[in-house]
C-alpha cells in the first residue's frame, strides 16, 4: 500500500464533522438487548470508559466517574453494533470518495461498526481498513479477505472485474487475489494473505475437495479464518465444512450438496438455471441438507445467506420458487441448530442493506427478531474471530447501536437509530 493511498483513505473517512469524544460515558435506564438472542433487559446502564464496556448492571451503577457524559436511556433501546459479514468495497469501479462516503454516511450512521470485506481491490481494501481502526474514525472497522478462485474457475479472468481487483499486474497473481491454475502453491498462498494483513481467505469456486483441505490446514497454522461461497464446485458444501469453513455463504448453493458428478461450473450465465435443477435433486426435508445441517451445527460453521441480494422487489412466478427454496433450507438450517450470519453482498447507497437482511430473516426464514440481531451481532463476530465484540458485556468492545423503538417487536425498527458508539466514541443520529 502507497502512503499517499493511505493518506487518502484517512482523510477522506476523517472528513465529516467530528463526532463527540468523551473519556467515559454512560448510558442510562435503557432496555438492553445484549446480541445473545436472551430476554431483553429493562433499566439496565452500561459504563464505557475508553474502547471497552467496563459495567453493565440494572438502574443507576455505583463508581461512576465524575464528568462522565450522561445519555438518558429511556424509553430506548440499546444493543451491540451491527456488523455487515459481506461487503465488497472496491471489486468494482466507483467515483472517488464515494465508498467512504457511505461507510461514514450510511453504514456507521446506521449503525454498522464492523463489515467484512469478501473480496476486491486488496491495496485499497487495506487502506481504508487502517484508516478505519482508530478510535473517532468516521468509518465501520474493515476486516478483509484474500480471494481464492480455482483452476475451474475461468469467469474470473475474464471481463472487466479482474482488472479492478488486479489493477497492476498479472491477474490472478496477488496475495489478495489468487487465480490457480493447477494445485500448485496453495499453502504459500495462505502464507501470502497472512503477509498481506487478511483475517481470513475467501474460496470463492473452483477448488476439489482435497485442495479445500489443504487450504483449511494451512490456514488453521498461520490463524486465518476459512470464509468460502457453499458450493465451491466441484467441492460440495460438507466438503468446507469438513474444512473448517467458519462460514459458508449463499443459501441457495446449498443445492449443490445433492448435485451428481460431473459438477458444473458455478458461475456463468446459466447460473440461476442450474442451481434450479440442483434444488430439483436436493429437496430441503432430503437426507443431505439434514446431513449437512448435522455437520456444520457440530463443526460451528455458520451459514450466511444473503437473502436480500438475490431478492428482486417484483419476482417473477419461477424466481418466487427459487426464493421459497432458499428462504426454507435457511430456516431449516436454523432450526437444526445451525447459526446464521447476517451479511448483505451488496452495501446499500443512501441507507444500509443489513436491515433488509434482517427482516428478510424474520419474515421469510422465521427467525424471531432477537435471532436475526444475534446473526448480525454475536454470530458474526464469533465468525470473523472477533472476541471483543458482538456482545455487551464488561471487557467488551464499546461498540453499541442506540434504538429510539424496540426491535424485538418489529425489526424494522433497527432503523430508527438514536446514536452510535464505536470504538468507545459517541456519534449522534442526524
Amino acid at each position: 500500500m502507497s502512503r499517499l493511498a493511505f493518506l487518502t483513505a484517512l482523510l477522506l473517512i476523517g472528513s465529516c464533522t467530528k463526532p463527540a469524544a468523551a473519556s467515559a460515558l454512560l448510558i442510562e435506564h435503557v432496555t438492553l438487548i445484549d446480541g445473545t438472542g436472551g430476554a431483553p433487559k429493562p433499566d439496565a446502564s452500561v459504563l464505557v470508559e475508553g474502547d471497552r464496556i467496563v459495567a453493565v448492571g440494572r438502574g443507576a451503577l455505583p463508581n461512576v466517574p465524575a464528568g462522565v457524559e450522561r445519555i438518558d436511556g429511556r424509553g430506548k433501546f440499546l444493543l451491540p453494533g451491527l456488523i455487515d459479514a459481506h461487503v465488497h468495497l472496491k471489486r468494482r469501479a466507483r467515483d472517488p470518495g464515494m465508498i467512504e462516503q457511505i461507510l461514514a454516511n450510511v453504514l456507521l450512521k446506521s449503525g454498522v461498526t464492523t463489515v467484512r470485506d469478501m473480496g476486491g481491490n486488496g491495496e485499497a481494501v487495506r487502506a481504508l481498513a487502517e484508516a478505519s481502526r482508530p478510535p473517532g474514525a468516521r468509518s465501520p472497522e474493515i476486516v478483509y479477505s484474500a480471494l481464492f478462485t480455482g483452476s475451474r474457475s475461468d469467469f474470473w479472468m475474464t471481463g472487466d472485474l479482474v482488472r479492478v481487483i488486479t489493477p497492476e499486474g498479472e491477474p490472478g497473481s496477488r496475495p489478495w487475489f489468487r487465480h490457480f491454475a493447477n494445485s500448485d502453491g496453495l499453502e504459500q498462498a495462505v502464507r501470502d494473505a497472512k503477509a498481506f494483513g487478511a483475517s481470513g481467505v475467501k474460496l470463492h469456486s473452483g477448488f476439489t475437495a482435497a485442495e479445500v483441505a489443504r487450504i483449511g490446514a494451512e490456514a488453521r497454522r498461520q490463524g486465518l479464518r476459512i470464509w468460502t461461497h457453499a458450493f465451491i464446485g466441484p467441492a460440495r458444501p460438507s466438503d468446507a465444512v469438513e474444512a473448517g469453513a467458519a462460514t459458508i455463504s449463499h443459501a441457495d448453493q446449498l443445492a449443490y450438496e445433492g448435485a451428481e458428478e460431473p459438477l458444473p461450473p458455478l458461475m456463468g450465465p446459466a447460473y440461476r438455471a442450474q442451481t434450479q435443477r440442483m434444488m430439483a435433486a436436493t429437496p430441503v426435508d432430503g437426507p443431505g441438507l439434514k446431513r449437512l445441517f448435522e455437520r456444520m451445527k457440530a463443526k460451528g460453521t455458520c451459514l450466511e445467506p444473503t437473502l436480500m441480494v438475490m431478492t428482486p422487489p417484483h419476482p417473477t412466478p419461477e424466481m418466487a420458487r427459487y426464493l421459497a427454496w432458499v428462504a426454507t433450507a435457511t430456516g431449516r438450517a436454523h432450526r437444526a441448530g445451525v447459526a446464521i450470519c447476517a451479511g448483505t453482498d451488496n452495501i446499500g447507497g443512501s441507507t444500509s442493506n443489513l436491515p433488509e437482511e434482517l427482516r428478510l430473516l424474520v419474515e421469510r426464514a422465521r427467525l424471531t427478531p432477537l435471532e436475526a440481531i444475534r446473526s448480525a451481532t454475536f454470530e458474526n463476530a464469533r465468525a470473523l474471530g472477533l472476541a471483543d465484540r458482538g456482545v455487551v458485556a464488561p471487557g467488551k468492545r464499546a461498540d453499541l447501536l442506540l434504538l429510539s423503538a424496540d426491535p424485538g417487536a418489529d425489526i424494522a425498527n433497527v432503523k430508527r437509530v438514536a446514536g452510535v458508539v464505536a470504538r468507545g466514541v459517541w456519534h449522534e443520529a442526524h
